[in-house]
């Protein structure tokens, strides 16, 4: 077998992991590691921090922190292939999330929308709820920014991750 060839198969076992395996028994992984991450913050007692707070663990802190705990992993025992799956694997999530999040393109043309629900002149929805998530567009950069429900519907501000501009619901 080539270098190519095993290249090649190390990338397939690691699409049937995060793309078959797992999500069956997990659902996204985007959604997985932001539950991963509130967890996190419990038991770090940072989930009195302000959403906005540096120190709260994010999804893709989950997705680096796992590649880490792997990385550990394959300091002690190098030629186990589980552990460089694993590592490739939870880089696939990160960039997932991160995908995720360039998705979230600014608009060179946005204006604020003017209530919630109001609709922006792209047709966007100023702010989106879903079962886990809240996200509100920026009056400044025109990205969404996406926070826990639980705190997005308890905070009147929030600031953007993407420009730092605070944000008023």
């Amino acid at each position: 077998m080539t270098g190519t060839e095993r290249r090649k198969a190390a990338l397939d076992r690691v699409a049937s992991y995060v793309c078959k395996d797992r999500q069956q028994s997990y659902g996204d992984a985007e959604d997985n590691f932001a539950v991963i991450a509130a967890y996190w913050n419990v038991y770090l007692g940072t989930d009195k921090l302000d959403v906005n707070d540096k120190a709260r663990l994010k999804p893709h802190d989950v997705a680096a922190m796992m590649a880490l705990m792997k990385v550990a992993r394959i300091h002690n025992s190098p030629w186990k292939l589980d552990n460089w799956d694993d590592l490739a694997g939870y880089a696939v999530c990160g960039s997932g999330i991160a995908q995720k999040m360039e998705e979230k393109v600014p608009n060179p043309d946005w204006k604020p929308a003017i209530a919630d629900g109001a609709e922006a002149p792209d047709a966007r929805p100023r702010i989106v709820r879903n079962n886990n998530y809240g996200s509100i567009i920026c009056d400044k950069c025109g990205y969404y920014s996406t926070y826990d429900l639980h705190i997005f519907n308890s905070l009147e501000k929030l600031k953007c991750a993407h420009c730092d501009n605070v944000i008023i619901k």
